[in-house]
């Protein structure tokens, strides 16, 4: 028996208007709507999160401001996924869903600690995870 819900956050309404005119037949087969739903709300918490920082009592007293956006690629379990992480002027912002300086969101490295443990050589886990989630080795 499946549990039942006590709040709908995602209405038919809303569903109706993300899939209108959308390809329904090879819809959970590719993923993209997924993958842009997940952009979408990680990009929605992150322009939260400076919300709460430019509201501040010291924020707003030094005049802190929006500075537009960095684009930035993380590694996610289902692949790599571009975000634009909003910067403000002083650059005293510092993101908690996707912290600075991170490519990796949580989940990714113990999925390759994993493999590692079932005896997989370096390069196979190299293969495998370009084959997965498309990620290349970093050139220095």
């Amino acid at each position: 028996m499946a549990a039942a819900y006590s709040k709908e956050r995602i209405t038919d309404e809303m569903l109706d208007e993300i899939l209108e005119g959308e390809d329904l037949s090879g819809l959970f087969h590719s993923g993209e709507l997924f993958a842009e739903l997940r952009r979408k709300l990680a990009e929605r918490i992150l322009d939260a999160e400076m919300d709460v920082h430019l509201s501040q009592p010291e924020e707003r007293i030094a005049g802190n401001v929006r500075n537009g956006h960095n684009p930035k690629t993380v590694v996610t379990d289902s692949g790599p996924m571009p975000l634009e992480v909003p910067r403000d002027r002083q650059g005293t912002f510092e993101p908690q869903l996707v912290e600075k300086y991170c490519r990796r969101l949580p989940g990714f490295d113990d999925k390759v600690i994993h493999l590692f443990s079932r005896g997989l050589s370096t390069r196979r886990i190299r293969e495998t995870v370009r084959e997965l989630y498309g990620v290349k080795r970093q050139q220095n």
